[in-house]
């Protein structure tokens, strides 16, 4: 049976808290999402990461990393622009690939079919990832923004599954939790925690560059 489409999972989640980023979620699960926001950032050229931020809700919590550029791209520059998108999608695809990677009974993102993905990615990030390949030209189709959710997952997950990079989201990871534990010791309700504190000395693997494939649009000339 076909896979549902990502109007169809998209409409599905439309709870109130559901399109919070990461609500409900375990703590391990919650640290090594956002390890791998932070690790796809950081083996990515031309972005760096801000802050890690938390915050405890009533019910739930959610944590936030942001890729901000390091360079001025060019949105008219077909080039630049495909570059800029595709490593956004790229981030927003992470954090559910780091869980696949690491936390899954059976590591892989080789046969997640869109459902699963959109399971382990939860809805913020999945509509992210969506809405900036659909940027990419002006007449999305959706089979193919599709494929390129699921090429790129399992290219994020298979990067992930390397001894150097599953240390790394281990470490990351490792990091995050103790200083979630620190905000419980302390009664705290929100941190903000500089990235390069949680990313010193951690050996990142080197650098990993990512592609659009099925989204990429074919320049037309006269």
């Amino acid at each position: 049976m076909a896979c549902r489409s990502m109007a169809d999972l998209v409409q599905r989640d439309v709870r109130g808290a559901g399109g919070m980023k990461r609500c409900r979620t375990a703590r391990q699960e919650l640290a090594t999402h956002e390890a791998g926001h932070l690790l796809a950032i950081a083996i990515l050229s031309d972005l760096e990461p801000g802050p890690f931020e938390w915050r405890r809700l009533a019910a739930y919590e959610i944590a936030h990393v942001e890729p901000r550029p390091s360079r001025s791209f060019d949105w008219e520059t077909p080039s630049d622009r495909n570059l800029l998108i595709v490593r956004r999608a790229v981030v927003a695809l992470a954090g559910g690939a780091a869980v696949a990677a690491c936390l899954a009974p059976e590591p892989s993102g080789d046969g997640a079919t869109l459902d699963v993905i959109y399971q382990t990615l939860g809805r913020v990030d999945f509509e992210l990832a969506h809405e900036w390949l659909t940027l990419q030209r002006y007449d999305p189709e959706q089979g193919a923004l599709e494929l390129e959710i699921r090429r790129l997952f399992r290219e994020i997950a298979t990067v992930f599954m390397t001894a150097p990079r599953r240390k790394a989201l281990t470490q990351i990871s490792g990091r995050i939790l103790a200083h979630l534990e620190a905000a419980d010791a302390a009664c705290l309700d929100a941190i903000s925690v500089p990235a390069l504190d949680l990313l010193d000395g951690v050996m990142l693997g080197g650098s990993h560059e990512f592609h659009l494939r099925e989204t990429l649009a074919v320049e037309r000339t006269s």
